[in-house]
């Protein structure tokens, strides 16, 4: 009964998206707001960084690697994406740990058949039936790993922006 409560509570814990809530929802592009903008001319697919400023029609964007802002002509960006908190990859996390505890344990188990009967403690198995209960028993660990991961690694939340919703009148006019 302990085993399957607490099974359970790992099931349950898994397949749960967890969203740090910390950062709050913005109506508009607001000044320090982090966004990724795709337009002609950059040389990746986006660019990512900060909004700083508004001048005229043009989108002043702070990026990390470069000393002075980026000049975006607000006409010319086909895309926006605004950043809306942060969420765990628990679930990929649990996924990617099941599987690899259990292909772990499927290669132990291929590799530790000897098709001999005499001092096997559970009786005598094909490979296929020990290869199933030794991947079984290393996917339990590999899901635990994997879902401790997964809750400790965070990315970005991003929410697509229609490219009206730009307001200028609530970002700083220089």
């Amino acid at each position: 009964m302990k085993m399957l409560t607490i099974f359970t509570l790992v099931a349950m814990f898994t397949f749960t998206q967890v969203y740090d809530g910390s950062a709050q929802e913005k109506s508009s592009l607001l000044p320090d707001a982090r966004v990724r903008v795709w337009a002609p001319g950059f040389n990746s697919k986006h660019v990512t960084g900060t909004i700083l400023t508004v001048v005229a029609d043009t989108l002043r964007l702070g990026v990390a690697d470069q000393t002075n802002p980026l000049l975006i002509p607000i006409a010319s960006i086909n895309k926006i994406e605004a950043t809306k908190g942060k969420k765990s990859k628990i679930v990929t996390g649990a996924a990617v740990g099941f599987l690899v505890g259990a292909g772990i344990g499927a290669i132990i188990g291929v590799v530790g058949h000897t098709g001999e009967c005499s001092d096997a403690p559970f009786g005598c198995m094909t490979m296929g039936q020990e290869v199933l209960i030794v991947g079984g028993v290393f996917s339990i660990p590999g899901l635990v790993l994997g879902t401790v991961i997964g809750a400790i690694t965070k990315v970005d939340r991003w929410e697509e922006l229609s490219l009206d919703r730009i307001r200028l009148e609530s970002i700083p006019h220089e």
